[in-house]
């Protein structure tokens, strides 16, 4: 394979290249990788990803990703950054057991719940603009520094540590029936 043998790489960036699989990609091939940027490819198996359990930054924006595709996410324990924008994520289990976390980003998603983040106390940067989110009550989050919330659908203002600074407040979408309409 032309991924095999690069046993010192550290970082690997392949975004938006059009990469469908990830054979290659294994702890064996690369077993110090620790930054694996695939962003903006159209991968339909992202299972390999779960073996990288060294990796602290993974970017997945605009994959194409839904709930089922981040089942393998619970093993990377070690991860610190965590970019998931663009995505059509609804909901957050696979993200509750990834405690290391300082960098969240959720941006145009299909969340419609936050709760599921309140073990992440380390995350300091957490964003969830375009979503479809009514309330975020996250005080657990002490370490909190930066939250960007616009164009949800917030009826109240986020319940965070006050050392957070919130920027998105307004606007925010209007609920339809009750219901945060999707983007």
């Amino acid at each position: 394979s032309l991924l095999a043998g690069f046993t010192k790489l550290q970082t690997l960036s392949v975004q938006g290249n059009q990469i469908s699989k990830l054979d290659a990609l294994t702890p064996q091939n690369f077993p110090n990788l620790i930054r694996l940027k695939m962003g903006n490819n159209p991968l339909t198996d992202y299972r390999n990803i779960g073996l990288m359990t060294n990796l602290i930054m993974l970017i997945l924006e605009n994959a194409q990703l839904d709930d089922a595709d981040i089942s393998w996410l619970p093993a990377l324990t070690s991860l610190q950054y965590l970019d998931l924008r663009q995505n059509q994520l609804t909901q957050l289990q696979a993200l509750t057991g990834l405690t290391r976390l300082s960098v969240l980003l959720l941006d145009d998603n299909d969340l419609t719940d936050t709760a599921l983040l309140s073990p992440l106390t380390q995350l300091a940067n957490l964003w969830l603009t375009n979503n479809r989110l009514t309330t975020i009550a996250l005080p657990s989050l002490t370490a909190l520094q930066d939250l960007r919330v616009g164009n949800n659908c917030l009826t109240s203002a986020p319940i965070v540590p006050a050392t957070a600074v919130v920027t998105g407040i307004t606007p925010q979408r209007a609920l339809l029936n009750g219901v945060c309409p999707a983007l």
